[in-house]
């Protein structure tokens, strides 16, 4: 779509989010969480690495606004001088070609909500940044074709922030900022938090004692719940923990749970 440089990072109140990067803005509501979207909503406060300039960061709406005439024309009016191409792009890449020639009135209110995102879609900011509000009204198809766009500008250099409370919106963005009480409890890949996360496996046996033997060199840790044993394995020692199982007489089945996003950075939140 835009012939857009990759610029540098973002200095970011909870740290350092990279251009060409999606991320989630996750964790418990208060007043840090508020200041953060205020300021990204806004733009102020935040700058570009090594020149501040306007214009940095825009907002996408939850809203559409009222217009005259169709669809199309109403979002041409967004591109000024720019290639129409981008338009069609856009159109289609949120379902929403065919209704084109639609006026405001006859669009669904998921195409509205769709709709309201395209003046930051097709902006020329560098950071777009995506409220609660935007994806709270959209279906699981708007979703994705939503985020399927949103990839492309990442791709082009583009940095995107989603404020969200939907896990699987947040495991589709590369990095992530969990926002606690009184500070950013973490700013960075979500595959790094992922790498501190811990697996479940569980093995069913008679044998409790023989478990914790088995399982104790390779440091996961052993509890009994209603007669069934639970093993936790930090990440990368599931597999050890499985195959010793495995190769134990009386061990019947072995179950081997990856780590969630959700609990893991529910368990940074602690008791609510």
């Amino acid at each position: 779509m835009h012939d857009k440089r990759t610029r540098g990072g973002l200095n970011f109140a909870c740290g350092r989010l990279g251009a060409g990067s999606m991320a989630s803005l996750v964790g418990l509501r208060g007043p840090l969480r508020s200041r953060l979207i205020e300021a990204l909503y806004t733009g102020k406060g935040l700058s570009e690495v090594g020149a501040s300039r306007d214009g940095f960061w825009v907002a996408a709406e939850s809203r559409l606004p009222r217009f005259r005439g169709t669809l199309q024309g109403w979002a041409k009016g967004l591109l000024g001088a720019r290639d129409p191409a981008e338009l069609v792009h856009a159109l289609t890449a949120l379902g929403l070609w065919e209704s084109r020639a639609a006026s405001r009135a006859r669009l669904s209110d998921g195409e509205q909500r769709l709709a309201a995102t395209l003046p930051a879609l097709l902006s020329d900011a560098d950071g777009i940044v995506l409220v609660e509000e935007v994806f709270a009204g959209l279906d699981l198809v708007a979703k994705s074709r939503l985020l399927t766009l949103l990839e492309a500008r990442v791709a082009e250099g583009v940095l995107v922030v989603i404020e969200t409370d939907d896990w699987g919106v947040a495991e589709q963005c590369d990095s992530l900022a969990v926002i606690g009480r009184e500070g950013v409890l973490f700013c960075g890949k979500t595959s790094s938090l992922m790498d501190r996360a811990v697996e479940e496996v569980r093995i069913a046996t008679p044998r409790e004692a023989s478990v914790r033997a088995m399982v104790d060199p390779f440091s996961v840790s052993v509890e009994v719940h209603r007669g069934e044993v639970r093993a936790w394995a930090p990440a990368g020692q599931d597999l050890a923990a499985k195959l010793l199982a495995l190769g134990y007489g009386d061990v019947e089945f072995v179950v081997v749970r990856p780590a969630q996003l959700r609990e893991t950075v529910l368990a940074m939140l602690g008791p609510s």
